[in-house]
């Protein structure tokens, strides 16, 4: 009887432990699209094809535009402008299933060099597109402005102006990394609201419902097919950088918990297995 209870017991240790580690993955288990560059050559983003949920490859960029795959803490793409117009696409790419749903998408963005981000009006953002062209659709990032301490951290429908309320932050820092989420919601017809966190923290979801900026009165009844960053009247100084594009059904998906915390559950699992075991 002693030896059948000792060995249900480390079968259940090892379920505990089975059970934890699979909870870390089941929470990332809606992932509809991810791009980390981490498996392409250095140079130009044009032709690559690596990350889940994608139809095909990143396609070139405007003529005037300089959209690479560089290397720092992990490989990212870094735009700069090159020429003289003052909007430009910086690669564009296609989903692999179209989206007609609410879903949350994140990113991190860097300003990495420049004399400062500062003029008026000068935009690197991630557009959701209904298609491979119109840049006129929701999209979310960095946007100048000249007033001090002004919100710098937007989202919006179209190329203008943020509306009161859609942006958030004070003004950006250089060399810093920001991680942006927002939450499209679909409301059975039409995407018609959408939120944006800045520097999200797992729980802010249930701590700040509302998002740190908010979007509404829009309606974009078409699926959302098409990624893309843009860049609008940057300097010819100003270099940006992406990296950890994440498309998910829910929360957990594109927001984690920081690795300590997902080293401690994994630690906690073990050494329950490894006091049971030596307990026997």
């Amino acid at each position: 009887m002693l030896t059948r209870l000792n060995m249900r017991f480390r079968a259940l240790s090892g379920t505990v432990l089975i059970a934890g580690i699979m909870g870390i993955a089941s929470a990332r288990a809606g992932i509809l699209a991810q791009e980390t560059f981490d498996t392409y050559p250095l140079g130009p983003l044009a032709g690559q094809a690596g990350g889940i949920g994608w139809a095909g490859g990143w396609s070139a960029p405007g003529s005037v535009v300089r959209a690479d795959v560089v290397d720092g803490p992990t490989r990212m793409l870094e735009v700069q402008l090159s020429g003289a117009p003052s909007s430009q696409f910086a690669g564009v790419r296609a989903l692999a299933t179209p989206l007609s749903q609410t879903f949350f998408v994140g990113y991190t963005v860097r300003y990495h060099a420049g004399a400062e981000w500062s003029g008026a009006n000068n935009t690197f953002s991630l557009h959701l597109g209904t298609n491979a062209t119109q840049a006129a659709v929701l999209n979310f990032g960095l946007r100048g402005n000249t007033a001090a301490g002004s919100d710098e951290f937007m989202i919006r429908f179209g190329t203008g102006a943020p509306v009161a309320g859609a942006s958030t932050g004070g003004q950006l820092v250089n060399e810093t990394d920001f991680h942006l989420v927002a939450e499209l919601t679909w409301d059975g017809s039409a995407y018609s609201s959408a939120k944006m966190w800045l520097n999200p923290t797992p729980t802010d979801n249930v701590d700040t419902p509302g998002g740190d900026a908010s979007l509404t009165g829009f309606s974009v009844a078409n699926p959302i097919s098409h990624l893309f960053w843009r860049e609008a009247v940057l300097d010819a100084d100003d270099v940006l950088r992406a990296d950890n594009l994440i498309l998910g059904s829910t929360w957990g998906d594109v927001v984690v918990p920081e690795p300590s915390a997902l080293s401690l559950t994994v630690v906690g699992c073990l050494v329950l297995l490894a006091r049971s075991r030596k307990k026997q």
